[in-house]
């Protein structure tokens, strides 16, 4: 999603005729535009995102180096490198819920990811602050991780961090709602959020057969909705209904978390038997 900016926060306009007498130069090129810019706008070292990102390459370059094919890691490779799978986490590895975040299928699968998280991510550490930012994409990951073992209740190995990509669209809606009635370019922001989110749902949801994570993603965005509206309570634009929605999303994260703790710790699960076609992209 494209960062928002009011038409206050841009910079002056210059005169042709300025006090020192000289005319405005038409040929200053002004401040150069980085290629990068025009995808990931500011981007930065400095940006949490980046290293995250950076560590699931190297992870991934780790799976494939002791076992994959054709750049897929095996999917006997991902479960020992602590992927998602309902029984032993139901055994008391939990921590799979987390790691996994950082393991991917494919070469396409995290690239895809990256780009994903990182053109996310960027307008959402700006927003909410390093901190912050950091806390949603783990704990809305971790929260729909959590909440697609509960669903599918099943031997399936899930791996991917979409699940805390997803909890970043979530949040980001989160702000435009609660900040619509403040925005100058409401058309342009709507565009960009309807492409954005037809380009989403084409991709993840156009082939119900494959082997996608729709109840990770379903969880990742709800647990990151509500932890955009958790995160905005300080801001002094807040609408009036802000209260009730608060009070929704606490009720909501709490479900969320405690919903899948009983369904998988109270309730037996299927027994794994681990097959190459039951891996899942979160």
């Amino acid at each position: 999603m494209s960062n928002i900016h009011r038409l206050s926060d841009l910079p002056p306009q210059r005169d042709s005729r300025s006090q020192s007498g000289r005319s405005f130069n038409n040929n200053d090129p002004g401040p150069s535009l980085r290629f990068v810019d025009l995808f990931f706008p500011g981007i930065t070292w400095k940006h949490s995102i980046i290293w995250i990102s950076l560590v699931q390459f190297i992870v991934y370059i780790a799976t494939c180096i002791v076992g994959s094919y054709a750049l897929s890691p095996f999917v006997t490779t991902l479960i020992k490198f602590q992927a998602s799978v309902p029984s032993l986490v139901k055994e008391g590895q939990v921590w799979r819920l987390l790691v996994s975040l950082f393991l991917h299928a494919s070469i396409w699968h995290i690239v895809f990811n990256i780009i994903f998280q990182i053109r996310l991510s960027l307008s959402c550490e700006v927003k909410y602050g390093r901190i912050l930012n950091f806390t949603i994409y783990f704990i809305s990951g971790l929260l729909g991780n959590l909440f697609s073992v509960a669903i599918r209740s099943s031997c399936v190995v899930a791996v991917g961090a979409s699940t805390s990509g997803f909890g970043l669209i979530g949040a980001q809606l989160a702000e435009l709602i609660l900040f619509w009635h403040t925005l100058q370019n409401k058309e342009q922001v709507v565009i960009n959020i309807l492409l954005f989110g037809i380009l989403m749902i084409l991709i993840t949801w156009g082939n119900p057969s494959s082997a996608i994570d729709h109840w990770g993603h379903i969880g990742g965005f709800v647990s990151g909705t509500c932890l955009g509206i958790i995160c905005n309570f300080k801001s002094d634009l807040k609408p009036k209904w802000y209260k009730a929605a608060f009070g929704v999303s606490i009720a909501l994260i709490s479900s969320t978390l405690i919903g899948p703790i009983i369904r998988i710790w109270a309730f037996e699960l299927a027994p794994c038997v681990v097959f190459p076609e039951k891996l899942m992209n979160p």
